[in-house]
């Protein structure tokens, strides 16, 4: 109860999207809803120079090549939100595709 009106704010906003149960003013859940604020939060929570060796190897892959997100996830020890909302990020540019898949997060470079 303490953070519902934070959370409608960001839910209202577009930076998250709750799933709401039926009668129930609290969100069951949420995710990152906003790559963009999904990418400001870990600038302000996650250590710079990982972020930068993780977008340094995400911009350095060859073209045609796929990236697993889980696995980058765990080995950069970054929330996969984060991860998911860079290769959203590279996906928007025209730089690759994003798998569509529930609870995969595979990029592939096509740029």
């Amino acid at each position: 109860a303490k953070y519902v009106r934070v959370l409608a704010v960001l839910e209202s906003q577009g930076f998250i999207a709750a799933t709401h149960g039926l009668g129930s003013r609290y969100p069951g859940g949420f995710r990152v809803g906003s790559p963009s604020f999904a990418l400001y939060m870990a600038t302000q929570f996650e250590d710079a120079d990982t972020l930068e060796r993780f977008l340094a190897r995400v911009d350095g892959v060859k073209q045609g090549q796929w990236l697993n997100g889980v696995e980058l996830a765990s080995e950069y020890a970054l929330p996969l939100p984060v991860v998911r909302a860079v290769f959203e990020f590279y996906v928007r540019k025209g730089f690759g595709l994003l798998s569509g898949e529930s609870r995969i997060c595979n990029y592939r470079a096509m740029a």
